[in-house]
């Protein structure tokens, strides 16, 4: 991002107490293996001229992009980075995955907010 632009953008996970999800694996026919995850929540915010423009905390389940009720059931927030920043739109894109550990199944989400605050948020891919 250019400096002349003066745009900071901070994306924060947290940890939700409440929310995990649990995975048993039988290893044979006498003993089992249980994983937990805890599930996350995003937030964004992004600043221009130290104003704040955009502040938003995102949790898997107002995503109605995803639509799945079994893989919201077996899925967590996984991480959330910046991918991008157009100079011209003056826009960040951010990007983030919501996945079901130790699989490939994931939904990978970007969220582009421009200096106005005006944001989008597009199901980029399903895996």
């Amino acid at each position: 991002m250019d400096s002349e632009d003066n745009i900071r953008v901070i994306i924060k996970m947290a940890s939700r107490m409440d929310q995990q999800v649990s995975q048993i694996i039988e290893l044979d026919s006498t003993r089992i293996k249980k994983n937990c995850w805890r599930d996350n929540s995003l937030s964004f915010r992004i600043f221009v001229e130290d104003q704040l423009k955009f502040d938003t905390t995102v949790v898997k389940e107002a995503l109605i992009q995803i639509g799945d009720d079994d893989f919201l059931k077996k899925s967590i927030l996984y991480s959330a980075w910046i991918d991008n920043y157009d100079k011209e739109l003056k826009t960040v894109i951010m990007g983030f995955n919501v996945i079901v550990p130790d699989t490939d199944w994931a939904y990978e989400f970007s969220l582009s907010v421009d200096k106005t605050g005006k944001s989008d948020l597009l199901l980029d891919e399903i895996k």
